[in-house]
């Protein structure tokens, strides 16, 4: 499936913290995706964020990247606590799910100029 995503204005993205401002992406179809990136003044990308379905695939320039999951990846509706609170993050290694959130993020339309900027990340 391809997924489309549309820019979220809000103050947030008007701050600048420690020289990065914060950019939040949604996407149009599925209410679980959205992409955060941090941009430095000369609109370089420093950090990104993928959060897919309560995982998590984080790009930083010094690290480069990690996947993680949420402590809700495994909650059910049906659950105490389904959904409350904030979320937390645990890392984990799943080649698999890996493979799939940059798959994802390659076949997304995200807005310019930040798609590109991503999609040259996951190219070999």
């Amino acid at each position: 499936m391809n997924y489309t995503f549309y820019q979220v204005k809000s103050r947030k993205n008007e701050q600048v913290i420690a020289g990065l401002s914060q950019v939040s992406l949604a996407c149009d179809s599925s209410p679980d995706l959205f992409v955060f990136l941090w941009m430095d003044d000369q609109q370089n990308l420093k950090h990104f964020q993928f959060l897919f379905f309560e995982r998590l695939l984080e790009w930083r320039e010094e690290q480069g990247f990690c996947l993680m999951v949420t402590n809700r990846f495994e909650q059910h509706p049906d659950g105490v606590g389904y959904h409350k609170g904030s979320r937390s993050l645990e890392h984990t290694q799943d080649p698999e799910t890996l493979a799939k959130a940059q798959s994802m993020l390659k076949e997304a339309n995200l807005p310019a100029p930040y798609g590109p900027l991503i999609k040259a990340l996951l190219s070999p």
